[in-house]
């Protein structure tokens, strides 16, 4: 759990509601703090979670499955053949991108995405290459 959450929590706790909405305003900010530490949780899940070398196996053997498919019901109608394996190859390579490109979004190799911090004053995003400019009116070194 992070600090800033973790003190809120904490400080939320501790405080001795006067009144009947005083008590109300506590237990709903409780009630969002829970909501925000779940939900954080959550994603960090999420983000450790891939795809299994067995499922791509799979993928892979009935790709090549429905090729040798598709050219064995066309074998006398070459055009037809070539189109249709061009149609149906072009649409595994454009799954198999979306899947490469979500399996794990924050892992190492392949297509990934570096999370940026944002800095409160001014706007500025932080990142790898620089500071990124958030606002037209924001001065900013390097570029996204």
């Amino acid at each position: 759990m992070p600090q800033d959450l973790a003190g809120a929590l904490k400080l939320l706790t501790e405080f001795e509601p006067a009144t009947l909405g005083d008590q109300e305003a506590q237990r709903r900010a409780i009630n969002a703090i829970d909501t925000a530490i779940d939900a954080r949780q959550t994603r960090i899940l999420l983000s450790q979670s891939s795809i299994a070398p067995l499922q791509w196996i799979v993928v892979i053997v009935l790709t090549v499955l429905t090729l040798f498919s598709i050219a064995a019901v066309h074998i006398e109608r070459p055009v037809t053949m070539a189109i249709n394996l061009f149609i149906f190859t072009t649409a595994i390579a454009a799954c198999l991108f979306l899947l490469i490109a979500n399996d794990r979004p924050f892992g190492v190799g392949g297509y990934s995405v570096e999370p940026m911090a944002y800095c409160a004053g001014g706007g500025i995003l932080l990142g790898s290459k620089g500071w990124v400019a958030k606002s037209a009116g924001a001065a900013g070194r390097g570029s996204a």
